[in-house]
């Protein structure tokens, strides 16, 4: 069997569909015109396909979002740049932020709900520090420091078999003794004004079967 691996990118408008399927481009939708289309991937524990797709950020406080990125805006340098995905991570799926500066402090993880901005309600979270180390809070509780990171290193917080992994490039630095309540959703909180968590990925499983939404622009 040949599993398979789908990309889908949030672009609002497009004039036609392109799905990446084991590396080959794949048209499956032509439109005469530009059309608003969005997909929402039927997600499975086990699958043979994975999805990656670009997090639709929502509940934003203090912070802006361009595409699936975020910057604080406001609210000077403390815990209350809050935001939250729309997509919800599943048994064997992760959010995955890929890192610009090393000088600011941000969380990002995952939680049941977003129940707040501040970094305490995030359940399992990778603390970027702004003296560029990395630590792992769970609920507020500091699990430990873990190292430094730097600039292009990509942050992931995934669930594997019921339990939470915390990965930097690929490699595995803590697994979390809490067992999670799924799905999760991506929370994030950015204290430095000018801090940024960039290219937030929802990554699932799934059994291969997908709907489509096209409407007007």
């Amino acid at each position: 069997m040949v599993c398979k691996f789908l990309r889908f990118l949030n672009s609002s408008k497009v004039a036609g569909l392109s799905i990446l399927l084991g590396g080959l481009i794949m048209t499956s939708w032509e439109a005469k015109a530009q059309c608003n289309f969005t997909a929402t991937v039927s997600s499975a524990t086990y699958g043979c396909f994975r999805t990656e797709s670009d997090a639709v950020l929502i509940d934003l406080v203090n912070n802006s979002a361009t595409g699936n990125s975020l910057t604080k805006t406001g609210g000077g340098n403390n815990w209350n740049g809050g935001a939250a995905s729309t997509a919800a991570v599943y048994d064997n799926g992760y959010v995955q932020t890929t890192v610009a500066e090393t000088n600011s402090s941000r969380m990002i993880g995952l939680s049941t709900t977003n129940t707040d901005a501040n970094y305490t309600t995030i359940q399992y979270a990778i603390y970027l520090r702004n003296d560029g180390l990395f630590f792992v809070f769970e609920s507020g509780a500091n699990r430990g420091s873990y190292g430094t990171y730097s600039s292009g290193d990509i942050f992931q917080v995934r669930v594997v078999q019921g339990r939470v992994r915390y990965l930097r490039n690929g490699v595995v630095f803590y697994i979390s003794n809490v067992a999670p309540t799924l799905p999760l959703i991506m929370d994030a909180s950015i204290n430095t004004v000018g801090g940024t968590l960039n290219s937030i990925i929802i990554s699932n499983l799934t059994d291969g079967n997908f709907t489509t939404l096209v409407s007007a622009p």
